[in-house]
């Protein structure tokens, strides 16, 4: 398949666990230290060469983590093809949070999603780490899902992290792809009741009676 295929892609997770850092630091190659607070989502487009005939555009909903927006979570999830789930490895409890929105994920989007569980800010891994890589890429492969480490701030794994999803992503249920294949149905109906109707004569006369028999 040659073209652009569309799809769309959620950031989830916890309240500063580093998700529009993610996203900025992949959209727009910057980093910034202070960051305010995503209030309800934010939404960001970015395109990703698959191959010589097919580039990805990637549609981003970078949604806010904060208690009284996690509502609003379905309204962008829902139809994603793909989903990133951003904990922090130097917050302990942040896996186990991210396993909520992998559960959640799990039970009310589409069946086909592509996951990726990504631990952030592997930049403080040294010195600050709570949550060991093996814990994350363990519950990853038990739930049969991406696993990367990333840094928006160095950067590490970033540009790495969205081209590996991009691969992971079957171009047949790209948003492009379902237009094109609509197009072709479409047409091929059109063809198929082209051949099977008889043509209409507009001003065709009407059938002649023969008269009746007055015997």
């Amino acid at each position: 398949m040659s073209g652009i295929v569309s799809f769309k892609l959620v950031l989830l997770g916890e309240s500063s666990v580093g998700k529009s850092s993610i996203a900025l630091r992949f959209v727009k190659d910057q980093f910034d230290d202070f960051r305010e607070s995503t209030i309800g989502a934010a939404f960001l487009t970015q395109t990703v060469r698959r191959d010589e005939d097919t580039t990805v555009k990637l549609e981003i909903w970078d949604t806010a983590g904060q208690e009284r927006y996690k509502s609003l979570a379905p309204m962008y999830y829902r139809n994603a093809h793909c989903a990133i789930v951003v904990y922090d490895i130097t917050e302990e409890e942040s896996l186990e949070k991210a396993k909520g929105w992998i559960r959640e994920l799990q039970r009310h989007a589409d069946a086909n999603i592509v996951i990726a569980l990504v631990g952030n800010k592997l930049d403080l891994g040294d010195t600050r780490r709570m949550i060991s890589t093996e814990d994350g890429a363990k519950y990853a492969e038990s739930e049969g899902l991406m696993f990367m480490e990333t840094s928006a701030k160095t950067p590490t794994n970033i540009t790495e992290l969205f081209d590996a999803i991009t691969k992971k992503l079957p171009l047949d249920r790209g948003m492009g792809a379902a237009q094109k294949r609509q197009a072709g149905t479409n047409a091929a109906a059109a063809t198929q009741q082209g051949r099977g109707t008889a043509p209409v004569q507009l001003n065709a006369a009407p059938p002649r009676q023969e008269d009746a028999c007055g015997c």
